[in-house]
């Protein structure tokens, strides 16, 4: 029987190679987004304990007192920067994630197809053995009835 090709070989590489680049890129998001989220996390501890040293140091030069505030301002910067990071990342993130399900929408598209072409091939072949046997049985049947043998072999006449 011929080996079974699938005549879309060249799309299904294509397919693949196209998940493994989106299953990357979204692997990237992830670790930005996870590197975003800790950098957010340690602005917003820092910040946390800028406004307890405030609070606990009640009496202070006033001096120190603004250059706490303009500290804690600063930190309250970052983290408004930091939380559009964030955004930014999780918004890139939820990008990549759905180029990597159209991608493998696609592979598994062209692999179901190949399924089915190679399901179609087997079916095929399975017919046509069946064909050249039953061919065989009816030759066989056709040459015992013209030699007069029987199915147990032996020859028709009995004494």
């Amino acid at each position: 029987m011929r080996q079974f090709q699938f005549s879309l070989e060249a799309v299904a590489t294509m397919r693949r190679h196209s998940e493994q680049l989106a299953l990357e890129a979204f692997s990237r998001a992830v670790q930005a987004h996870l590197e975003a989220v800790r950098r957010l996390e340690s602005i917003q501890r820092e910040l946390d304990r800028a406004m307890q040293v405030r609070r606990a140091c009640t009496s202070r030069p006033a001096s120190d007192w603004s250059h706490d505030q303009a500290w804690q301002a600063i930190l309250e910067g970052r983290l408004r920067d930091q939380s559009n990071a964030v955004a930014s990342a999780l918004h890139l993130l939820n990008e990549a994630n759905r180029a990597l399900m159209l991608a493998r929408q696609g592979r598994e598209g062209v692999e179901k197809l190949r399924a089915r072409r190679r399901l179609h091939w087997e079916q095929e072949g399975r017919r046509a053995e069946q064909k050249v046997l039953d061919e065989v049985s009816r030759r066989e049947t056709l040459a015992q009835g013209l030699l007069g043998v029987g199915s147990d072999g032996s020859a028709g006449l009995e004494p």
